[in-house]
């Protein structure tokens, strides 16, 4: 990701760069800091507030008040990662806890072995009008491909092979809706803030979308699904 250059010389916060806000009511940036970073202890640089964070890597939140003429380099990073997921034929309705296609990775989605914080889930099904029964679905993350895994159709379980990878324990759960207007079927879950930790020298998570309802849905279909993170 570009390293952006914000601010402005004098007593301002740096937010221009970032969002819109003012003095009496100023835009809170999230900042993601590789390593502290030199303004930290530069005398004309002044950090009204920030948490604890700064003198490691992670998330810092921070008003930032500059009187030097340096501009101030920050990582701000955001992760958009979207799979489509093939869904077989299969000759058997799907019923509560059914897996709805297979395995899928999720690629790209946080910096490597880091932290990352999902915020935004889309799903968009290539489905025209909502099967009888179809509603409710849960995600399960892994930060790494389960040890055992299974297929289009058959039973969600966590095996204790796979504990270790599983990282929504309780899942996440999407409800299927027909888009505004119609035409389409959908399913979104917005402000997830949910915050995982990535394996080692990777930058993806794997998943399981299970259905929660009865339902048929036979043919050979597909799915597009949308990860926000940050």
């Amino acid at each position: 990701m570009a390293q952006p250059y914000i601010g402005s010389q004098g007593t301002t916060e740096y937010r221009e760069a970032l969002g819109s806000g003012t003095a009496a009511s100023p835009y809170v940036p999230q900042f993601y800091l590789a390593s502290l970073p030199a303004f930290a202890t530069t005398p004309n640089v002044n950090i009204v507030s920030c948490d604890t964070q700064l003198d490691i890597a992670g998330s810092v939140t921070a008003y930032i008040t500059n009187t030097s003429a340096q501009a101030i380099p920050v990582y701000v990073p955001n992760y958009f990662s979207e799979i489509v997921v093939t869904k077989p034929a299969t000759t058997t309705n799907y019923s509560f806890n059914s897996i709805y296609g297979d395995l899928f990775q999720i690629p790209n989605i946080g910096s490597s072995g880091g932290f990352v914080n999902l915020t935004n889930i889309s799903i968009i099904f290539n489905l025209s009008t909502i099967p009888s029964g179809m509603s409710d679905f849960t995600l399960y993350l892994f930060n790494a491909s389960p040890s055992i895994t299974f297929a289009n159709n058959q039973s969600f379980s966590v095996p204790a092979a796979n504990r270790t990878s599983m990282l929504t324990l309780n899942g996440i759960n999407l409800t299927a809706n027909l888009a505004r207007g119609g035409g389409t079927v959908i399913a979104e879950t917005i402000l997830v803030n949910t915050t995982f930790k990535l394996a080692a020298n990777s930058t993806s998570l794997w998943g399981y979308l299970v259905s929660l309802n009865s339902f048929s849905n036979n043919s050979s279909s597909s799915f597009t699904m949308r990860f926000y993170a940050k």
